[in-house]
């Protein structure tokens, strides 16, 4: 099946030309918008014709070139079978602190979309309304939200004065067998296992830094098992397995996979809120990869590389160049993380900073804002 890209609107577009907050609902101020980029799952909306017979619905935010944001929304017409997506652009109305911009679907026509209320702390939810009260949405980093969530999005927006008794709550999931996307680019992972055989003082007293591996492929389940100790959730609230100043988590961890089982070789993401890797593209990296790290053998070598890169500016945002440190912080805690993870798995990786910038960044085209800061080959001793 292929996909359908004619969604005229979508998440945030609310009218052409409306561009005003409705009356006695404020935007929210000490918006960060690093912290809002990424994947949104629509949990809940007050229908239209543009979203009417969807589910599965999410939008995905990440910067242009020349500072406004891309949006990309994607739904599920169930009715049809088939996938609809439609990318906008979208600038802030007021300053880049308060979450009000403008999104525009069809060229210099832009609608409204007004941040009302955040989950501040850690950016898990977001109630957005458009120009009126008819149009409203509640969005969240996971497909399902907790009952306290629900319910203070239900009672504000009560008090606000939206029509409540009409709003939908989108369905995640049961989507087909050929279904695209979710069989060519989204790889569900095995559940991580928490409980072992191996004492945390045990693998600590065995960790070491090993170069050298058999030819041999990973499981699949024990590449999921290092990802989830890297950055993996535990948490309803979304705290991950490596602690994070002011939980901005600016860490993006990637998988160049030679030889793991049940994966093509290829380039993958990890999304820790859903547990799931997404091929990004099929072919062998590990070559290039290793010119790109002076020849460091290990790197074309290993069943697996894990690529830890970083956006800055996730957490420079709230606390400016005291930031950096932070990241170079967390990525120490989570690359930890992954050295005892092997060990307790009988596997064995190394950290590996040195590396030409440039010719790995050309190697992976990550592309702008990610900056690799870390790789760790993974291999069977």
């Amino acid at each position: 099946m292929r996909w359908t890209l004619l969604l005229a609107g979508g998440l945030a577009l609310a009218c052409a030309g409306c561009l005003r907050v409705p009356a006695g609902i404020e935007p929210v101020a000490g918006f960060e918008l690093p912290r809002y980029l990424g994947r949104w799952y629509e949990i809940a909306r007050l229908d239209h014709p543009f979203e009417r017979g969807m589910d599965n619905v999410t939008a995905e935010y990440s910067l242009r070139e020349d500072g406004s944001l891309r949006v990309l929304n994607r739904g599920y017409l169930r009715a049809r079978g088939e996938w609809r997506e439609a990318e906008g652009r979208a600038r802030f109305v007021r300053d880049p602190g308060t979450g009000f911009l403008k999104v525009s679907f069809f060229g210099p026509f832009y609608g409204s979309y007004v941040i009302f209320d955040l989950d501040h702390e850690d950016y898990q939810w977001a109630f957005v309304a458009g120009p009126s009260r008819r149009y409203l949405w509640l969005l969240a980093r996971s497909p399902e939200i907790g009952t306290a969530v629900r319910g203070h999005f239900l009672d504000r927006a009560a008090a606000l004065g939206f029509p409540v008794d009409g709003l939908i709550f989108v369905a995640h999931g049961d989507l087909p067998a050929d279904n695209p996307m979710e069989e060519l680019t989204m790889i569900e992972l095995p559940k991580p296992a928490l409980d072992g055989p191996m004492s945390v003082e045990r693998a600590l007293h065995l960790r070491r830094s090993t170069r050298a591996y058999k030819n041999e492929p990973l499981r699949l389940a024990e590449l999921a098992q290092l990802l989830w100790a890297a950055q993996g959730i535990t948490d309803e609230q979304g705290h991950r397995t490596a602690p994070s100043a002011g939980a901005t988590y600016p860490l993006e961890v990637f998988v160049v996979a030679n030889t793991v089982e049940g994966l093509a070789a290829g380039l993958y993401h990890y999304r820790p809120h859903e547990h799931r890797l997404e091929l990004l593209r099929t072919g062998q990296l590990a070559g290039p990869l290793a010119r790109a790290s002076l020849d460091q053998s290990m790197l074309r070598d290993a069943a697996a590389v894990l690529v830890f890169a970083a956006v800055f500016e996730r957490t420079t945002a709230r606390y400016g160049a005291r930031g950096e440190r932070y990241v170079h912080n967390e990525i120490g805690h989570a690359s930890q993380n992954v050295h005892l993870q092997a060990v307790a798995l009988n596997l064995g990786t190394v950290v590996v900073g040195a590396f030409r910038d440039e010719e790995v960044a050309q190697a992976l085209r990550l592309g702008d804002p990610h900056r690799v800061l870390y790789l760790m080959p993974v291999g069977r001793l």
